[in-house]
């Protein structure tokens, strides 16, 4: 993100340090047993005076486009679009390895495999953006946990990157987000960020099949869970 977070005290702190600590820890380093992510974080594109993703934009239409297409591609994996980055989930590993492995199922062959996959989608409607790419597993039970990780992490960083393209109005240095968001939610930016809930809750992405069940319910829960996350501090 364009955002370093750091969170302090709340009783569910560990809940995010545990998800920080696996990526930041085992990134690169696959267990062919367990679900796989993939996260990708676009480079400076928050920075970009081109790009204002706090109201519909080509950049995130473009996105959740390539993602929903990869994902309805496999029959396990499950995507989350969140401002400049994009996860994906693959709790069946083997559907990976069998789209993007050679012979010898070598990680880093994967995964350039996939970059490509990615890029040539995302690049025939939004050339030359690039990307960091992070691979790390999760435990088979904690995929939705993930999910809300991430859902929290958007929340936090869309209000945040909000205050900062309107400092003249709303100061985010040394404040807690739930300061920063009810400030926000006071003024006269209310109903433009409501009319657009992608920008703080994010868009989670399932199978065709499944999405027409899965919207509303996910969306409530992102809503709720961002909310409930206020209480951390950025710094």
């Amino acid at each position: 993100f364009f955002l370093c977070s750091v969170f302090k005290g709340g009783g569910k702190m560990p809940f995010f340090n545990y998800f920080f600590q696996v990526e930041k820890k085992y990134n690169y380093q696959l267990s062919k047993s367990k679900p796989i992510v993939l996260r990708l974080d676009g480079k400076n594109i928050t920075k970009s005076k081109n790009i204002d993703f706090s109201s519909p934009n080509k950049f995130s239409e473009t996105l959740i486009n390539v993602a929903t297409e990869i994902v309805n591609g496999f029959e396990k994996c499950i995507s989350y679009v969140a401002l400049d980055e994009v996860s994906f989930i693959f709790t069946d590993p083997n559907e990976f390895y069998q789209a993007f492995a050679d012979k010898t199922n070598s990680l880093q062959y994967c995964l350039s495999i996939f970059q490509q996959y990615f890029l040539q989608k995302f690049w025939s409607k939004y050339p030359d953006v690039l990307f960091g790419v992070s691979i790390f597993n999760i435990p088979k039970d904690k995929t939705e946990s993930y999910l809300k990780y991430r859902k929290s992490l958007c929340f936090n960083n869309a209000v945040v990157y909000f205050a900062k393209k309107h400092k003249n109005l709303f100061k985010y240095k040394d404040r807690k987000v739930k300061e920063i968001y009810e400030e926000i939610m006071k003024s006269k930016f209310k109903d433009i960020i409501s009319l657009y809930p992608v920008f703080l809750y994010g868009k989670e992405i399932r199978k065709s099949n499944d999405i027409k069940e899965k919207e509303i319910d996910n969306s409530k829960k992102a809503e709720n869970n961002a909310e409930n996350n206020l209480e951390f501090d950025f710094l």
